[in-house]
């Protein structure tokens, strides 16, 4: 049994604060401020925040922008809205998978070609790597049906050797593992090879439950930072294989961590989950308040209810700091040009397919876990699960019957007895990992220097 002293201890004897928010009351209008709305202030952390302008506008934002997909999908002419900033400039979705990319991948990448979980992985994965639809298209008119069982890497590289465009999209690009190889494609060819046939990628992820440790464990990679990551795994999730809750938790990116700091201040840093977590849970009465009717309340499928998921919001938030560059220009951010291009609409027909999976009422029903209290009559003693994820010298443990919400990072020399073994099988995994890529490096001054990054990487 492997045991740790808690860092943080809440009253109801959970192993650390998960969430404390509430909504305080706003001062009363008086005189000419009866026009204005007043902000009001709430509690993340223990942590007060006052709410700006920009967090009143996420709401009417996203239902706005997702009206704006419904009358694209119903094939009713421009114009679509009368916003001028959502007019004018693309904003992604608001809902991830109905994204052009998404919906290529699910209809594509997915659907198309055989449905063995390794062809279907290793398919999603060499996409997400490129994230460009005519280097996909590319690839299958050269070689034909693209699938592990049939890869050659000396094939993959003479096809992507050939082009005479950009292999990589402009966005979400996993960057290179840098394995010595002269071109970035040769090096992340190596990497899939590497998850693939040496790590057995596909079906260790099929033994996690949660999309935290999921997360996780594909950070145990060199190059695979926070934000590409999650990509890559909602992008799996849509597989039949998959379907790991999307509203437990969110690793955020740039944009929607620059949105929060718009939203509540700098003091927000830190407690960004913890954000995005309250307004998953007040939604629904902050939708009210900012004057968005029920039918209004973005949704997904009919199967499934109204309103977002914590993953949905981290989405949304990035694009709505876009858009408060230009509806709230004084309220200054890293950026100021809402975007690079002007709105025009795309070539062929808006399609809203959803993973069938997805659709399955009892795989989307959310569980319930025990929170059992300290062991062995302690006040402060509680078993550890699993190691979730690493950071230089700490773990980000998993409690026994908690869920990913109550997570703790936990230095390693305070872990108690019996996390010894836990430790010793987090670090077996990644040594087969590193040693897959070293085989791969192009050459032994390669090898040393990836050893030296190796070394330094922290998860």
């Amino acid at each position: 049994m492997a045991k740790v002293k808690t860092i943080i201890q809440s009253s109801s004897g959970r192993p650390r604060w998960i969430l404390d928010a509430v909504l305080m009351p706003a001062r009363r209008p008086r005189g000419k401020d009866k026009a204005v709305q007043q902000p009001q202030s709430i509690t993340i952390d223990h942590a007060n925040f006052t709410l700006s302008k920009v967090f009143y506008a996420f709401f009417p934002f996203v239902a706005e922008r997702h009206a704006i997909f419904r009358k694209r999908l119903s094939g009713l002419p421009q114009p679509w809205t009368q916003e001028p900033i959502l007019e004018q400039f693309p904003f992604t979705n608001v809902f991830r998978v109905l994204d052009r990319n998404s919906q290529y991948i699910l209809r594509n990448v997915i659907r198309k070609g055989s449905q063995a979980l390794n062809d279907m992985f290793f398919r999603v994965l060499l996409f997400r790597t490129f994230n460009k639809i005519e280097t996909w298209e590319m690839l299958e008119k050269k070689l034909g049906p693209l699938n592990w069982k049939s890869f050659s890497l000396e094939k993959y590289e003479r096809v992507l050797a050939s082009a005479r465009t950009a292999l990589y999209n402009a966005a979400y690009i996993i960057p290179s593992p840098n394995l010595g190889h002269e071109k970035n494609y040769q090096n992340h060819l190596r990497m899939i090879e590497t998850m693939m046939a040496v790590d057995r990628l596909p079906t260790q992820l099929g033994k996690l439950k949660h999309l935290k440790d999921v997360h996780g464990r594909i950070r145990m990679y060199l190059s695979m930072g926070d934000f590409m990551a999650m990509q890559l795994v909602l992008d799996l999730n849509m597989m039949p294989h998959y379907n790991w809750s999307e509203d437990e938790w969110v690793a955020l990116g740039p944009g929607s961590r620059e949105c929060l700091k718009k939203m509540f201040g700098p003091g927000i840093r830190g407690r960004e989950v913890s954000a995005i977590r309250y307004i998953r849970d007040n939604q629904h009465s902050w939708f009210i308040h900012c004057g968005v009717t029920p039918d209004r309340v973005p949704r997904l499928h009919e199967s499934r209810p109204p309103g977002l998921t914590m993953v949905d919001i981290e989405h949304a938030l990035c694009e709505c700091e876009k858009y408060s560059r230009g509806k709230f220009p004084t309220i200054k951010g890293k950026r100021v040009t809402v975007g690079k291009r002007i709105f025009a609409p795309r070539d062929g027909t808006v399609t809203a397919d959803i993973p069938e999976n997805w659709l399955n009422p009892a795989a989307n029903h959310e569980e319930q876990f025990e929170c059992p209290p300290p062991v062995d009559g302690t006040d402060d003693t509680y078993e550890v699960s699993h190691i979730v994820s690493e950071n230089k010298s700490q773990y980000l443990i998993r409690w026994k019957g908690y869920g990913p919400e109550s997570d703790s990072w936990i230095p390693a020399h305070r872990l108690g007895e019996g996390a010894g073994v836990l430790i010793d099988e987090w670090n077996q995994t990644k040594a087969r990992i590193n040693e897959g890529l070293l085989e791969r490096a192009a050459s032994q001054h390669d090898k040393y220097m990836l050893i030296k990054r190796l070394s330094r990487k922290t998860i």
